[in-house]
């Protein structure tokens, strides 16, 4: 039995606790949060036994196998080397770090205490981008990959967020897009970017990529204008797009269109969050498994390099 912390009791470590509490073989022990009055309330409701108001406090505990790190973006970096340098793995919400710079300095602790971090980047989880991956390697590989990334930014007042968190959210959301960009096209050899500045954050991001294969890629981010995420991926006679990250059509050349919709574990559970907790408590429980059931999770080091096309993005040419 893999006993499991988590550092951060907000509404993403519900969704991770409910995916726990399905899987056989783990179960969570413990749960940290600086506010005893909401983390005991959601240790209740979550049936954990052990709640803690510091990291350091569920250290000096220490009986815990692996950790979920789902705290604030301000904290996340810190609180991921302090429970890797114990030697204990963990599944870190993304982004860690606004840099790759920050983020190999996880991989850095991850690694000098013999242990490794997986990044909850669970679009790359999600059942439909799996068979979107497989379609295309039949197909005789990914040509040309597309991303949308739309933000509500005339919302952003109403999020909370400091305004030091809203100046990198290309960091926080932006990670998901350009994750399952490399995933399924791999780690661009060179890219050109334009980054557009208008007022209250609504910016623009226009980025082309050139991939080890040959495909190319175009990131598109139009902050300013509504809409949702999407993707489109072409093929030699297939085209699939999504209209949204959790629903998409295959085109074949000659053929009608063909939905693909979310499989019965993404629509019960939040999409992607299943298989990549799977794949977690898998590795956690038998550190020789680093890929299940046909997917690669993201671990820290393959984190770093999306990070540094995100790097490349961010500082692109201002205009």
């Amino acid at each position: 039995m893999t006993r499991v912390a988590i550092v951060g009791l907000g509404n993403i470590a519900r969704k991770h606790a409910e995916v726990i509490h399905a899987l056989p073989g783990a179960a969570l022990v413990a749960g940290v949060k600086r506010d005893p009055v909401s983390g005991r309330l959601f240790c209740h409701e979550q049936s954990i036994p052990n709640y803690f108001a510091s990291t350091e406090a569920l250290l000096n505990w220490g009986e815990f196998d692996a950790a979920i790190i789902a705290c604030g973006h301000h904290h996340t970096v810190e609180l991921a080397k302090l429970v890797l340098s114990t030697g204990r793995p963990c599944l870190i919400e993304k982004p860690v770090g606004f840099s790759a710079t920050e983020t190999g300095s996880v991989l850095a602790a991850a690694e000098s205490a013999g242990t490794w971090g997986m990044v909850a980047v669970n679009r790359r989880c999600y059942s439909i981008i799996t068979e979107a991956k497989r379609l295309l390697e039949g197909a005789g590989g990914l040509r040309s990959i597309r991303v949308e990334h739309t933000e509500w930014m005339h919302q952003a007042r109403e999020w909370g967020l400091a305004d030091d968190i809203l100046d990198r959210y290309l960091y926080i959301n932006g990670i998901h897009l350009i994750d399952t960009m490399c995933y399924l096209a791999g780690v661009p050899v060179d890219s050109s970017t334009v980054v557009r500045q208008f007022p209250s954050r609504r910016n623009a991001y226009d980025a082309m990529f050139r991939f080890p294969s040959g495909a190319i890629g175009h990131y598109s981010g139009q902050w300013y204008a509504p809409g949702r995420w999407a993707l489109d991926l072409c093929a030699e006679d297939l085209r699939i797009t999504f209209p949204t990250m959790e629903q998409a059509v295959i085109h074949r050349t000659a053929c009608e269109p063909e939905p693909l919709a979310l499989d019965e574990l993404d629509q019960k559970f939040k999409p992607g969050f299943y298989r990549q907790m799977e794949a977690f408590l898998a590795r956690a429980a038998d550190p020789t498994r680093d890929v299940l059931a046909g997917y690669a999770p993201c671990y820290l080091p393959e984190a770093v390099n999306t990070m540094r096309v995100l790097d490349a993005i961010a500082v692109g040419d201002v205009r």
